[in-house]
């Protein structure tokens, strides 16, 4: 048969670093091949080569034919390779239609271009791909504005238009993940009724999936824990699959069976598993908080290895379960259950922050953290990853206005803890002050891009994961004084606060019945901020005629207000006391006469 590809002693660089060293690899025509490897191992330097995108390193021994042929024309390739890639996913232009996405394919193209000529056939063909994939619907949906398993569907109808020889898909439903998400989200609700609020953290490296998938995994796993005095972290034995209830039920006839014998009345712990092992998922870990979950997840990694040693060695066996069960209920651990004080305010709760790195949003990840939140944060600037050190805390860095970055953040947040229950919409642009005559267009749509459309992304992307927040999801929106007053030169800000702020109250309308509470703050001149430089701060007090100092006090209390103070009311508007109260907007500006 024929061979699609054919590598012999194939040597290939990206950058400086060699990641293949006399590679030899066949493909056949007419076999369908996986290739599997975990991040770093070289897969989608392959893909580049066969796309030849990249090249190898000559050698005269050096061989890479594809379909049998050693030298292609480029576009002519990849019109016979249908290839569906990130890399093509992400850099796929973000205005082009549905129907143009599966028409450049023809042209192997990015977008579609005025030169390019579609017969009457190429579209008729196109239109099929699309119903196919039951993604008719979406014919004239702009891909920047699509999820990212919509674009996925329509990158591979551009990779099927053609009809191709060979298709190449580069992890083909990473796009989907997010959706998969929700059987995180079943396995927390489940969860929650079987005991207390919960923090789910996911390992999917290839140990944890390796352990998870086991043929004797549910042998193995059920012996019990490798160190008796860990069954106080981890429960006896992990849940296995995604039956919480019969876990539950299990949990409870365990502790009837050996309360029983104990000399001394006992006082059942949450019957909710700590460690769950699923086929698909790898290991959860769960706690009442990110850190607890990540402190279970140490001792469960540590396991995983004793009992795999123990297993190749002749077989692994614990101490039996009333000895287990002593240990569990031992008078210290009861003490401490019976001392235990009320749980934080947003313990076992997700939150995501934008702007995180400074200002309000870097003040609103605090006042969070403090109140016993997980917090995801994302902002453009590096230091978001190093805002605290917390282990209920992860700072991404994330450009907002790329749709596909804000959905791998989101992603990566939900399967680091579990969910999301409240959202902060705080990340936006300042730009220094321009009259409307003098205003670019550029700097308009800039503007616009970072205040308003990058928040209608993400309300769109998290909203089916908000939905499942077992309390009801707030959503706190950062808006401004300049709504109710807007300043002179200020245009381009004034109307993407404004916009923001009625894309909010229609959130507010629309998500009620789900639960959801959308309220929006609208501070003034706090200059502790990211968007207030030296140079914005002194322009707009030259906009007032005002000096620097009296610009910053120029309110009816005649005090500054800071991003504590804005983060503080954010955090209650997520808690109890505003749990009555959505659609609000509320001014956080030491009284603004034009407000009042």
């Amino acid at each position: 048969m024929q061979k699609i590809i054919e590598l012999k002693n194939v040597t290939a660089y990206r950058g400086d670093t060699r990641v293949f060293d006399n590679l030899s690899l066949e493909l056949i025509q007419g076999r369908n091949t996986v290739i599997l490897g975990p991040n770093g191992a070289g897969k989608t330097t392959l893909l580049k080569l066969l796309c030849r995108d990249i090249y190898p390193l000559h050698r005269d021994d050096s061989v890479l034919r594809i379909f049998g042929q050693e030298h292609w024309n480029v576009w002519e390739l990849r019109a016979h390779l249908g290839i569906v890639s990130h890399d093509l996913q992400r850099d796929y232009v973000g205005y082009a239609r549905g129907v143009d996405v599966i028409l450049s394919g023809y042209y192997a193209s990015v977008g579609t271009w005025a030169h390019q000529q579609f017969s009457a056939d190429d579209t008729a063909r196109a239109e099929r791909v699309m119903n196919d994939l039951g993604i008719a619907h979406l014919h004239d949906k702009l891909y920047a504005q699509m999820s990212t398993g919509e674009q996925r569907r329509f990158l591979l109808g551009r990779a099927l238009v053609n009809d191709p020889d060979t298709l190449i898909l580069d992890e083909p439903t990473s796009g989907l993940d997010l959706h998969a998400c929700f059987h995180y989200i079943d396995v927390i609700r489940g969860l929650m009724r079987a005991g207390k609020t919960v923090i789910l953290v996911t390992h999917q490296d290839t140990r944890s999936l390796a352990f998870a998938r086991r043929d004797d995994r549910d042998v193995l796993s059920q012996q019990g824990p490798a160190t008796p005095d860990h069954v106080i972290r981890t429960k006896r034995v992990p849940l296995l699959g995604r039956d919480v209830s019969a876990y539950a039920a299990d949990y409870a006839n365990y502790f009837a069976a050996h309360a029983a014998c104990a000399r001394e009345p006992k006082t059942m712990l949450d019957p909710a598993p700590r460690v769950v092992l699923d086929a698909e998922f790898g290991v959860c870990t769960v706690g009442r908080s990110a850190r607890e979950a990540a402190i279970v997840a140490d001792i469960y990694q540590h396991s995983i290895d004793i009992m795999q040693r123990a297993a190749a060695l002749g077989g692994y066996q614990a101490l039996p379960p009333g000895d287990i069960f002593d240990v569990e209920y031992c008078d210290l651990e009861q003490a401490k259950l019976r001392a235990a004080g009320k749980p934080p305010l947003f313990g076992g709760e997700i939150a995501l922050v934008t702007g995180a790195a400074s200002g309000i949003g870097r003040a609103c990840v605090e006042a969070l953290l403090a109140r016993g939140a997980a917090v995801i944060g994302l902002d453009i600037n590096a230091a978001v990853t190093t805002v605290t050190q917390s282990r209920a805390y992860l700072g991404q860095v994330c450009d907002i206005t790329a749709a596909q970055q804000l959905n791998d953040a989101l992603e990566t947040g939900v399967r680091r803890f579990g969910g999301l229950d409240m959202l902060i919409l705080n990340a936006g642009v300042f730009p220094a002050g321009c009259r409307i005559e003098s205003l670019e267009e550029n700097e308009w749509r800039r503007v616009m891009a970072v205040n308003l459309d990058a928040n209608l992304t993400l309300l769109r992307v998290a909203h089916p994961l908000l939905v499942q927040s077992p309390k009801g999801a707030r959503v706190v929106v950062i808006g401004s004084k300049n709504v109710p007053a807007p300043g002179i030169g200020a245009a381009a800000y004034s109307a993407s606060k404004a916009a923001l702020t009625q894309l909010a109250r229609i959130a507010a309308l629309e998500w009620g019945g789900d639960g959801i509470r959308v309220n929006t703050l609208h501070p003034d001149a706090v200059f502790d901020t990211g968007v207030w430089t030296e140079e914005v701060l002194a322009a707009r007090a030259h906009h007032y005629g005002l000096t620097i100092a009296q610009y910053k006090t120029r309110n009816v209390l005649k005090t500054e207000v800071t991003s504590r103070d804005v983060a503080e009311l954010a955090a209650e508007l997520c808690g109890p006391l505003f749990a009555k109260v959505t659609g609000a907007q509320l001014p956080i500006d030491g009284g603004n006469e034009r407000v009042i």
